[in-house]
């Protein structure tokens, strides 16, 4: 892709972001059992800091392609989350390996350094072990920032096949434990919304209302039956073969109602090779102890005298 559309701060010219309020995409949307369809986005908010994916809450305004053919139809609100795989953009994750803001100067670096002969095509050309350009060796103060920037760069496309392949086999859960999972989304177009990459992909899932576990009080008359709720959750996708990497407390939302929650963020999950044995399966979530992981975080927040009840937790 060609960058042609700048911002200026100050002094520097930055690339601007197209995933912006009132942008409007169209999207081409294939759902998990039909076919494709184009319809027309229009950012109603953003959710920023943008992290390792890029969230946004669009209306789906109409549906381009086929001709009179409705969102009904074709199984879809008019109302969802759009969630994007851009590394260009994922501020929370660029501060952290401290990359630079792309500029015209630096993207035309990167460019070149990714059409030439010592870029790794895949996450795990650098991540294998052994190998000295390996993540673990990688530092955020080092002098290597393009192959930094390839890391994440890779990493975050890797999400994208990771979390729909987690929507897949956590279909059982959808519209309950998790929000149901539209379809992919390829970009086809869009207005208002400069540097679009028609390459990046994204996924479209359901949009929930509430409000982020995280802002619970300490006290609060059914904080420890949503806790509860939480972990519940972490049982059930244990044992449909799933691994969240990401485990947070963040990941959670209350509903309006009060009466459970709805995780959110599956982009760094696992599945469970057909392969793999019990004994190794339970040694791979010890390893993780996604259940340690929440509870020890909502006993620091709340002060909660927690139980451990379920299978996939380290035993001190």
């Amino acid at each position: 892709m060609s960058i042609t559309t700048w911002e200026t701060r100050g002094r520097r010219t930055y690339v601007a972001c197209p995933y912006v309020q009132d942008a409007i995409f169209i999207l081409e949307i294939t759902p998990p059992g039909g076919p494709a369809l184009q319809a027309r986005a229009r950012v109603i908010k953003t959710f920023k800091p943008f992290k390792a994916c890029l969230v946004m809450r669009v209306a789906l305004e109409e549906v381009v392609s086929p001709p009179g053919a409705t969102l009904a139809q074709h199984g879809l609100p008019m109302d969802a989350v759009l969630k994007v795989y851009d590394h260009r953009f994922a501020t929370s994750e660029r501060n952290f390996w401290n990359l630079k803001t792309f500029d015209p100067a630096y993207e035309a670096e990167y460019l070149a350094y990714v059409n030439g002969p010592f870029a790794a095509r895949t996450l795990a050309e650098i991540s294998e072990e052994g190998n000295p350009k390996a993540m673990k060796y990688l530092n955020p103060n080092d002098d290597r920032h393009l192959l930094r920037e390839h890391y994440l760069a890779l990493t975050i496309a890797s999400y994208f096949t990771s979390e729909c392949n987690t929507y897949e086999r956590l279909s059982s859960l959808q519209g309950r434990e998790i929000p149901k999972f539209y379809g992919t989304i390829r970009f086809l177009g869009g207005e208002a919304a400069p540097n679009l990459d028609l390459t990046k992909p994204g996924i479209l899932i359901e949009y929930i209302e509430g409000t982020p576990l995280i802002h619970a009080e300490r006290g609060q008359p059914n904080l420890e039956f949503l806790v509860k709720e939480c972990l519940g959750t972490v049982d059930m996708y244990s044992r449909l073969g799933v691994l969240n990497f990401g485990m947070r407390i963040e990941s959670f939302i209350v509903k309006p109602d009060g009466s459970g929650v709805v995780m959110i963020g599956l982009e760094n999950s696992g599945i469970r090779p057909t392969e793999m044995s019990d004994d190794e399966w339970m040694n791979e979530k010890v390893a993780y102890d996604e259940e340690g992981e929440f509870a020890g975080r909502a006993r620091e927040l709340w002060f909660l005298d927690f139980q451990y009840t379920y299978q996939w937790t380290k035993k001190d």
